[in-house]
């Protein structure tokens, strides 16, 4: 890989613009959030523009439409952390997918369904399983001589 001495050398060079994996990033070396190469994804920089303030170090920023290089306000949703950002990812794919955005995956069939018809298979990761499919699972487990182990 070429190393530049100069910014306007390096022929990656839009006047301080920058796209890494999808994302715009913008030349601002001050800036709190500024990588080891002083950019900055600039929808960070959009919604600190529009709260006033420096996002809270947790903050995450959301894409509506699933383009990272869109950073216009209407396209931008600011997450508390990463943990709520996963969140309506996992909801934009189960809208997709069945229509219903509460809706939960089956770890064992895959097909979405409502939760209140599933069982919690794994808490730690909040994995759900049908009824029927974990009595499935079970029978199987049990045939190849498994034995059966409940978990908690």
């Amino acid at each position: 890989m070429a190393h530049y001495n100069v910014q306007s050398d390096n022929p990656n060079w839009e006047d301080g613009l920058s796209i890494v994996n999808g994302y715009v990033h913008v030349l601002s070396p001050d800036h709190h959030r500024a990588n080891y190469n002083g950019y900055v994804r600039q929808h960070i920089l959009i919604a600190e523009r529009a709260l006033g303030k420096p996002l809270p170090k947790d903050a995450v920023g959301h894409h509506i439409n699933g383009k990272k290089a869109e950073n216009d306000n209407t396209n931008l949703v600011l997450c508390e952390n990463n943990n709520y950002h996963k969140l309506l990812h996992k909801r934009e794919r189960a809208k997709k997918a069945c229509g219903h955005a509460n809706y939960e995956k089956c770890c064992y069939c895959h097909k979405y369904d409502d939760p209140k018809s599933m069982s919690i298979f794994y808490r730690k990761q909040n994995k759900f399983i049908h009824k029927s499919c974990n009595t499935e699972r079970c029978r199987i487990y049990r045939k190849k001589g498994g034995g059966y182990h409940s978990s908690s």
